[in-house]
């Protein structure tokens, strides 16, 4: 499900914030090693962040990986038992599923990137009800952490000029991950 963000990004935000989480985490290789870089980012936000591997069967039918808020700004990333198992065997599109929830957290945490809030009959709520019921991408929470995602794993100034085989060779990418930046990311620009 989707959420209206409190801040509206841009693609070249967002590739921006990809060089700082980079910086944060010390990546500094092409491949971004997804299981290392969840275990830094817990070692820089241990009052904040950890994750869980659960079984298969306590998830959604489509959920891989989901970030949770535990309260008092603390996060879970819970992941599914098979989803790490093939991250840990080299899956790319496992360490997509894991480093995407790590980019909610990343948006959220350290760039106040969060849902909007409203109040309603009930309460408060978070805003999910568009006008013409879509979402701007620039204000989607969904939308900046794929791009986040994208662009941490698929470093635009070392892969711009690279095909389809060199970018899924030198990186973790996820073979559609690679068709986006490359029909979506790169060409436009």
């Amino acid at each position: 499900m989707d959420y209206e963000s409190r801040l509206s990004l841009s693609r070249i935000q967002v590739r921006e914030i990809s060089k700082f989480a980079r910086r944060m985490l010390k990546i500094k290789t092409v491949k971004f090693p997804v299981l290392k870089a969840l275990e830094k980012l817990i070692d820089k936000f241990p009052n904040n962040l950890y994750y869980r591997i659960l079984p298969d069967d306590e998830f959604e039918t489509n959920v891989m990986a989901e970030l949770v808020p535990e309260g008092n700004d603390v996060y879970c990333i819970k992941i599914r038992e098979t989803v790490y198992e093939k991250a840990v065997n080299g899956d790319r599109a496992s360490m997509g599923f894991i480093c995407h929830e790590m980019c909610h957290f990343i948006l959220i945490h350290i760039f106040d990137a969060g849902p909007v809030m409203y109040v309603n009959e009930s309460g408060l709520d978070y805003a999910r009800s568009f006008k013409d019921k879509e979402l701007p991408r620039y204000k989607s929470m969904e939308w900046q952490a794929m791009a986040l995602c994208g662009e941490i794993m698929i470093p635009y100034e070392k892969c711009k000029n690279y095909s389809f085989n060199q970018i899924v060779s030198r990186t973790y990418s996820s073979d559609e991950q690679t068709k986006y930046f490359l029909r979506w990311v790169v060409k436009p620009e």
